[in-house]
């Protein structure tokens, strides 16, 4: 299999805060602990030593949860080495998504497990375990009840509320159906098909669903998957929640980092509030915890604490409490023996806002690194490129642009214009220069006319181009398709397309594809031929 790079900078899609983080992270040394290199993390393997967790919890926690499953024999490894201080994780996030979502999803995975096990074979003093943390708390489930296959849209209806690993599945079968259509009854996609059944049988909430599809998919490489909606590791957070609630810094640290950001041209990622966090209701909703006129609320209902009472109500049942996008990555930082925490281009950005608030918490706040990026050229798209005689890079431009080069670029005789351009030009500078002997005056009416000679050249020139296109309007369109394939929407593939598609129609193990290539430790935006 073939692949190549490009510097981030040359994808007009990133931000401009990713590019730079990848590309000169120094420009960030006084947001992040350590730099985004194996030297930070041979720093950070240092530091961390210091900063303990609660491994029988850790253990325990994976143990109970693996209990339903098994354990493949490198995750039955990675969990018994975690309960060793010389163990750490490298940790990405995300919440739950339908079908494993767009391909970033499990590139995010892979960016891990590959991490890891590199880790593990530079430093063997050390051993390095994978984690995936599933957000199953998060209650915004429009960003994550549609999947696109083969650029058909399946989405899930529901009007259930609350944290949506919490969700019952109903509904999630006739989703099932509309995604197994498209996956049509070749021997791959019924392995696909079985994969998916059989987690959707054997479960009761999305949580659980999706617990059981990347197990499927990613245990034989020995990642942990790790569900945080639970009591153990609540109550380990405790003295955490109780310091979010009573002291409210976190929003006051936050701002003012975010104002440091500003000053360098990068907006706020994340809007922190005085309390970060929620409270599961009774009817299975999600709401912000406030504090005002000196009781706490949980918004959007009757309940009201005052602080004694909030304080009973939290050590009774600290599983009720969830923290928010600010709260987040401390729960991880006092949970997982985290050494480095991988992540996308957002992600990276809201965790550069945190650092004085786990300096604060007095929490270790692990080496960021950017997930890998990659295109992913199946065979078919490959050969259309090797006809068209263009290169993935071609594509970058926007779609008139690749057009307007590929004719300029394909015509035997585009050439001609600018030969013609430049000789009418020449001429009318020598002609300028005898008129203004006669009358210097001149010049200006001369330097006008020169201007509308080159503007009658274009037009004709512009005239021929539509004819060109015209007659190439089959390769046009391919080229306008292979765009699209890349970007659609003017977006990233790996920001929409399902990685099944690539699974089913391919002659590789597209999972085996992503531990080969995703190293996030090399900083380039990759490309993929399958």
């Amino acid at each position: 299999m073939d692949s190549k790079t490009f510097s981030f900078d040359k994808i007009p899609q990133l931000a401009g805060r990713d590019v730079d983080y990848q590309l000169t992270p120094e420009k960030f040394k006084d947001f992040i602990a350590f730099m985004p290199d194996e030297k930070g993390i041979e720093q950070a393997i240092h530091t961390r030593k210091n900063k303990k967790v609660d491994r029988t919890l850790l253990y325990n926690v994976f143990t109970e949860q693996y209990a339903v499953t098994g354990l493949s024999p490198k995750q039955k490894n990675h969990l018994e080495k975690i309960k060793d201080e010389n163990t750490f994780t490298v940790t990405t996030a995300h919440q739950p998504v339908l079908f494993t979502g767009p391909l970033y999803y499990l590139m995010k995975m892979f960016s891990v497990i590959r991490l890891a096990d590199d880790l593990s074979k530079k430093y063997p003093q050390h051993h390095f375990v994978p984690v995936f943390i599933n957000g199953a708390e998060d209650h915004d489930f429009e960003e994550i009840q549609s999947t696109s296959l083969f650029q058909k849209k399946i989405v899930w209806e529901t009007e259930q509320k609350g944290p949506v690993g919490r969700f019952a599945l109903q509904g999630l079968h006739e989703v099932f159906h509309q995604f197994s259509d498209i996956l049509g009854e070749s021997p791959k996609a019924k392995e696909v098909k079985i994969l998916i059944k059989n987690a959707l049988d054997t479960s009761s909430d999305y949580n659980g669903f999706t617990f059981r599809l990347i197990h499927g998919l990613t245990s034989s490489y020995g990642l942990l998957y790790l569900n945080m909606d639970q009591p153990l590791c609540k109550r380990a957070f405790l003295p955490y929640f109780e310091k979010e609630l009573f002291e409210q810094k976190s929003e006051g640290l936050i701002s003012e980092t975010q104002e440091k950001l500003l000053g360098l041209g990068y907006k706020p990622q994340a809007f922190a509030r005085k309390i970060n966090l929620f409270y599961f209701t009774e009817q299975g909703t999600r709401n912000r915890i406030i504090f005002e006129d000196g009781v706490f609320k949980v918004l959007d209902t009757h309940i009201i604490w005052s602080e004694n009472e909030l304080k009973e109500v939290l050590h009774q049942n600290p599983e009720n409490f969830s923290p928010n996008v600010v709260t987040r990555p401390l729960y991880q930082s006092a949970i997982l023996p985290d050494v480095v925490f991988v992540g996308g281009g957002g992600e990276i950005a809201y965790w550069m806002e945190r650092l004085s608030q786990f300096q604060y918490f007095d929490l270790f706040f692990p080496v960021l690194i950017r997930r890998n990026s990659a295109f992913i050229i199946p065979a078919g798209l490959r050969k259309t490129l090797h006809k068209l005689g263009m290169e993935i890079e071609s594509f970058f431009p926007d779609e008139d642009k690749i057009i307007h080069d590929y004719i300029q670029n394909t015509s035997d005789n585009h050439s001609y214009f600018s030969q013609e351009q430049k000789v009418l030009t020449d001429s009318w500078i020598r002609l300028t220069e005898q008129v203004i002997t006669y009358d210097i005056t001149l010049k200006g009416y001369m330097e006008a006319e020169k201007v509308k000679l080159s503007k009658m050249v274009d037009h004709v020139e512009q005239k021929v181009i539509r004819v060109l296109k015209q007659q190439e309007d089959q390769k046009i369109q391919q080229i306008k398709n292979v765009k699209h394939k890349l970007f659609p929407n003017n977006g990233l593939q790996e920001r929409v397309e399902n990685m099944f598609q690539y699974y089913i129609t391919e002659n590789v193990d597209i999972a085996d594809v992503l531990y080969q290539n995703m190293n996030p430790l090399e900083i380039e935006y990759k490309v993929l031929f399958l």
